[in-house]
């Protein structure tokens, strides 16, 4: 369990490396996912675990007030991709999210 000490530690020193953590992958997925808000906008995110559908129903429910959808509902989930390391996840999300409507419509 030393691997989910690290995980969980507060300390902003302890790095947890979770490309290189065989038993942390083996139990999660990840993903980027683009929703289209009622509005029209467009919202990109990423997701941790087992079923984006999950975390469009989330954003449906509106359990964030503070969040961008919040007052965009409902959302429809247009696409999401699925990746094998955490990072690769995170930098295509931030990727992605720096594209123009136009390309993120294409």
């Amino acid at each position: 369990m030393t691997w989910l000490r690290t995980l969980i530690s507060p300390s902003p020193r302890s790095c947890f490396d979770f490309a290189q953590h065989e038993r942390y992958n083996a139990v999660m997925r990840f993903w980027v996912y683009l929703l289209q808000c009622a509005d029209g906008k467009y919202y990109v995110g990423s997701h941790r675990g087992e079923d984006v559908d999950a975390r469009e129903w989330e954003h449906n429910e509106g359990i964030n007030p503070k969040a961008f959808t919040y007052s965009r509902r409902p959302v429809r989930l247009l696409w999401c991709g699925e990746f094998a390391d955490p990072a690769e996840m995170v930098r295509f999300e931030r990727q992605m999210k720096g594209w123009s409507r136009a390309k993120k419509e294409a």
